[in-house]
């Protein structure tokens, strides 16, 4: 059995206004709380916190495809489903190439809560055809990293 314990923050939207529950959770026993350790020190942010709220501009690169081939004159966005749900923060219509680069004027990011609090989808529709992606990971990395330049075009929506 492994010694190995797990700290898991249980949370809701709310956790990130400061309530929250903490679980220890041993994983060899299939994810069941159990008592922390003696002496056991749980370092980092206090649970349900989460920091600085930014915004950002920044570019995304976005390709769609209709049965394998470039999907040209395609209605691309972006939309907020989190922060502020229903909000679109940029929008375009694909190339002869089925590609389309969105300038987001405004992106929301929340310091320790994009996984809880923030979610961004890209969706592309033409007609009655559609694929949307979650789209969390690749604008993040475009803060940190300090590009400002988001970028999916190696993995294309696929219009369905």
């Amino acid at each position: 059995m492994s010694s190995l314990i797990s700290i898991v923050l249980v949370s809701t939207l709310t956790a990130c206004q400061g309530s929250g529950t903490l679980l220890v959770v041993d994983p060899d026993v299939n994810a069941v709380p159990t008592t922390p350790a003696t002496g056991t020190t749980v370092t980092g942010p206090p649970a349900g916190q989460c920091g600085d709220i930014s915004e950002y501009d920044l570019t995304l690169g976005v390709a769609v495809r209709d049965g394998g081939q470039p999907a040209r004159g395609v209605e691309v966005w972006l939309e907020d489903r989190g922060w502020e749900p229903g909000t679109v923060l940029a929008s375009g219509v694909t190339n002869d190439e089925g590609l389309v680069l969105l300038d987001v004027i405004g992106l929301t990011s929340v310091e320790d809560c994009w996984g809880s609090l923030l979610d961004y989808v890209v969706v592309a529709e033409d007609g009655d055809l559609y694929d949307e992606r979650d789209i969390n990971t690749p604008l993040y990395n475009s803060i940190l990293n300090g590009t400002f330049e988001a970028d999916i075009q190696g993995a294309p929506l696929e219009l369905q």
